[in-house]
């Protein structure tokens, strides 16, 4: 069974894993982003060739100082949804997104451990506005060495079970 970012479970702004048996997603507006009115973020998911998407989690955290580092990314969600398409690409929508600046992360518990480790699905894309289209995200194997400034498995790491 795999696990994914929790499709209806959205507690103090902080996003809970749960376990998916495969139903179809929802988005869940959050706290966060600012004043303004709220908009759409959306875009298409690609996974590894052969990758099966299903099920991918997407949301959208709260950036301050636009997004300048890693440090800047709260755990505070504008939106989240869990794509349910099936193959290695898939389209996604963040509905009622408050009016803000966000890091964009996608993630696939691939092996259900709970934890962003090696092999899971992980893709990002930061600094993005509420609203925006077209907000494209490659996903990639997650990779203990993998390092850098905005390295989305240290990102997912901010969700509170998946440390």
């Amino acid at each position: 069974m795999r696990r994914i970012i929790g499709k209806t479970v959205l507690l103090g702004g902080l996003i809970a894993l749960s376990a998916c048996g495969g139903s179809g997603g929802g988005n869940v507006g959050g706290g966060g982003g600012g004043g303004g009115t709220a908009g759409t973020i959306s875009g298409r998911l690609t996974g590894p060739t052969g990758a099966n998407l299903n099920p991918t989690a997407v949301a959208a955290l709260v950036c301050r100082n636009q997004c300048q580092t890693q440090a800047d990314i709260t755990e505070t969600i504008g939106g989240q949804t869990v794509v349910t398409t099936s193959g290695s690409s898939a389209q996604y929508q963040l509905a009622n997104v408050p009016a803000g600046l966000y890091f964009v992360l996608a993630y696939q518990d691939t092996n259900g451990s709970g934890q962003v480790d090696a092999g899971d699905l992980v893709g990002a894309v930061r600094g993005v506005p509420s609203p925006s289209a077209n907000v494209n995200i490659t996903l990639q194997a997650a990779s203990p060495a993998s390092a850098g400034a905005f390295n989305p498995a240290a990102v997912a790491r901010l969700l509170p079970t998946a440390r």
